[in-house]
């Protein structure tokens, strides 16, 4: 009896690899990594032991240089793989813990619509689910979609899309005004080198996009204010701030992530300086151009049921598509109090 190492081609070990992480052959590199990081995350962690990321990256990048369609260094697949692992946490598979670890996320479906497949979220890997192949109708993206009748039997929670987005109850200026009202501390000005700046939607001409709205001169505008502080390196932190006599007096915590940038919306509306979009619609969905980054949980939604297109000749514009859902995302745009024209 023959016995040892089976040596195989590029294309066979990819075959086989896919194969037993339910992908089908010809599948793009981009779902390939997604699943396999989603694999390789429950495999170390045993869906209970957080792992390091660099444990996670040097496992899933071991197993995606022999089966990668492309021929690409290192450097460059380990910052592919580092992407999906961003986006798997942005579809909320995938959770980050503090120093670097990361852990699978609780298994749920979402009910997107009465209408369509369920989108199923967590990190368990798509060859644990026991369902047929037919039955998982579309990937997208980090985004699995399960058929609606095959969803059921497999029992898992089910949350609407607002919470797995996690989307505030509240309209937007009652929401607004909780988070102004937070405590403020005295301030104390840290001695590594920073850039603060105010936003000012009320100074900015009418319809500029958020980007262009903060302020490093803000010796005359006493109150409240959303702040920005650059730190060494680029990193950035945002905080509501008391100004007086020229100088920020006192200030609250660091916001939550996507806090900032809903405060934004809904201190434009305030101001009544709102951002502007268009919405040309087509079947049951259209084409919305927007001039401003969304809010976390808006962007969730979006990159659930639409495609976001950067053009790099415009990198200020955000070009969204949709197929379906034209009804609701106009619903979610005029709740950030985006001036809309629709065509």
């Amino acid at each position: 009896m023959r016995s040892g190492l089976q040596i195989l081609s590029r294309r066979h070990a990819r075959t086989r690899i896919l194969k037993s992480l339910r992908l089908v052959p010809n599948e793009a590199d981009s779902v390939v990594w997604h699943e396999l990081v989603r694999s390789i995350v429950w495999t170390l962690t045993r869906g209970r032991t957080p792992v390091h990321v660099l444990r996670l990256l040097n496992r899933a990048l071991d197993a995606a240089q022999g089966i990668a369609e492309e021929d690409m260094g290192p450097e460059a697949l380990r910052a592919e793989l580092r992407g999906s692992l961003n986006e798997l946490a942005m579809s909320g598979d995938l959770a980050e813990l503090d120093a670097g670890m990361w852990l699978p996320a609780p298994s749920r479906l979402v009910a997107m619509a009465p209408q369509d497949d369920m989108l199923f979220v967590g990190g368990l890997p798509t060859r644990l689910l026991n369902l047929a192949p037919a039955d998982v109708m579309a990937r997208k993206g980090p985004f699995r979609f399960i058929r609606r009748a095959a969803a059921g039997p497999l029992s898992f929670p089910v949350e609407d899309m607002d919470e797995w987005a996690r989307r505030p109850d509240e309209p937007l200026q009652v929401w607004a005004a909780q988070i102004l009202a937070l405590p403020l501390l005295e301030h104390w000005e840290p001695t590594e080198s920073t850039r603060v700046e105010l936003y000012l939607p009320e100074r900015a001409p009418a319809g500029t996009p958020q980007f262009k709205r903060w302020s490093e001169h803000y010796g005359d505008v006493p109150g409240i204010y959303l702040a920005r502080r650059t730190r060494a390196f680029g990193t950035r932190e945002f905080r509501i701030v008391e100004v007086l006599s020229g100088r920020i007096a006192r200030s609250g915590a660091v916001l939550a992530r996507g806090e900032a940038r809903r405060l934004m919306y809904a201190l434009d509306l305030a101001a009544d300086n709102r951002t502007r979009g268009r919405w040309t619609a087509f079947g049951a969905g259209g084409r919305l151009v927007l001039t401003s980054v969304l809010p976390y949980a808006e962007s969730r939604i979006f990159a659930a049921l639409g495609v976001l297109t950067i053009n790099p000749e415009k990198l200020y514009e955000q070009p969204w598509a949709f197929v379906s859902h034209g009804e609701h995302i106009q619903e979610l745009v005029n709740a950030l109090s985006i001036q809309l024209n629709t065509q």
